[in-house]
């Protein structure tokens, strides 16, 4: 790999079969669109991202190919999209079993040794009524020994998914070790798709990306502003020179329990990042357009008024709510990110739009906590911690407890972990 000495910034580029490159421009900006036209006809595609600390990805696996699949099980239903992608389609109690056609695809590229994170990318059309979906690679023509990753409900979302996966997701079979299916190509392999009650599921798989090591991030995240955020967790981060980030209701701003104006101020001239939580804290997915648009620029006013709006585009969706209409309203209203309350550690290249998190309610042991920041420690991506109520006992999911929260923020520090507000995650 060559980088320029102008470089200031760099685009992440996968290229067909095993490699990746990066490519550093002084003025990237000027070849956005023809890179971007570029990479769409690659076989593993990937976000194109613009930062200064690209990520490595090597391409395993591309689901793209006429006639590459099969359908393996009795139910299901396999078809090819336009850009040549395999789908998979299963309906209730229906599983789709798609497994690789042989002679069809080589295999010589799909090793997957000394690869620390894994991201599976597909494209999900109802994602309410996906249950699980499953990756698995065979050792053997007879798909006799295999491994699986396996993602269940509440890890998808509409549209492109960038699902990061690690060893600790790997389910090895009975006598064989991770070194077992790192010392040689994989054979075959199949997935799976299986969906719930509630209807069908249409999935394109797109490709299974080997992503290099490198240290993750950790945000500390609150909601709503509650009072202990300031009394509590303010108290416990500053000891360390740590910075959080609150998403910010105003029309709960002085209200009995929650933060007060000087109080948010006092935090973010810390360095804490105030988001946009919209201003009366209404679900998005239950408003017009319209509603949606005024939601979320009344409170970025309020934000840029007060002083507290640099990032004030940034949001975090009310109770989790947003809908394709929200999207829209986020692109054309020049809100730059967007967060859920889907769990899961976040993939640099996924949808900055559909963020995703980890929720600490009162069912997370610190030994959990600790477990998640291990991995990101290890193996990259961001952890988005977000917390409500930090208090002594922990009477609903809205709480999680001061010893808990006070272990997690020394082990933050005591493990070097690399902790950033939302400001950090602005490319």
């Amino acid at each position: 790999m060559i980088r320029l000495p102008l470089s200031v910034d760099a685009l992440n580029l996968t290229e067909l079969g095993r490699y990746a490159f990066s490519i550093w421009s002084a003025r990237p900006e000027n070849h956005k669109k023809s890179m971007k036209a570029f990479l769409l006809d690659m076989a593993c595609p990937d976000d194109f991202i613009v930062k200064k600390d690209a990520v490595m990805t090597r391409c395993l696996l591309s689901f793209r190919g006429a006639n590459a699949y099969k359908l393996q099980s009795a139910t299901g239903g396999i078809s090819y999209a336009n850009d040549g992608y395999v789908v998979a389609s299963a309906a209730p109690s229906a599983p789709c079993i798609l497994r690789m056609n042989a002679g069809v695809v080589s295999s010589g590229s799909f090793v997957m040794s000394q690869a620390p994170r894994f991201v599976l990318t597909v494209d999900v059309d109802v994602p309410e009524h996906l249950a699980t979906l499953s990756v698995y690679v065979a050792l053997d023509a007879g798909f006799t020994v295999f491994g699986y990753f396996k993602v269940s409900a509440g890890n998808f979302i509409r549209g492109t998914n960038r699902i990061y996966l690690s060893w600790n997701d790997f389910v090895l079979p009975a006598g064989k070790l991770r070194a077992d299916f790192e010392a040689v190509p994989i054979v075959t392999w199949q997935v799976r798709v299986d969906c719930n009650a509630a209807g069908s599921v249409n999935v394109k798989f797109l490709s299974l990306n080997a992503v290099s090591a490198s240290k993750g991030s950790v945000l500390v995240g609150f909601d709503d502003g509650w009072l202990t955020q300031y009394t509590a967790a303010y108290t416990a981060m500053r000891m360390y020179g740590f910075r959080g980030t609150i998403a910010v209701t105003p029309s709960r701003v002085g209200e009995v329990n929650y933060c007060t104006l000087a109080q948010l101020k006092e935090m973010h001239g810390a360095g804490w990042a105030m988001i946009n939580h919209t201003y009366n804290h209404v679900n998005l997915s239950t408003l017009l357009a319209v509603d949606q648009f005024n939601e979320l620029t009344f409170c970025r006013d309020w934000l840029n008024n007060n002083g507290l709006g640099d990032c004030s585009s940034l949001v975090a969706y009310p109770n989790g709510g947003y809908d394709d209409a929200t999207l829209a309203v986020m692109r054309a209203g020049g809100f730059t990110m967007g967060r859920t309350v889907r769990e899961g550690v976040q993939s640099p290249l996924a949808d900055k739009y559909q963020i995703k998190i980890v929720n600490l309610i009162p069912s997370v042991t610190i030994d959990r906590a600790k477990a998640v920041v291990d991995d990101c420690n290890a193996n990259g991506g961001v952890v988005w911690f977000l917390c409500h109520r930090i208090e002594a006992t922990e009477p609903s999911t809205m709480y999680w407890s001061v010893d808990k929260f006070n272990q997690l923020i020394d082990y933050l520090f005591t493990s070097g972990a690399n902790v950033v507000t939302a400001a950090d995650l602005i490319v």
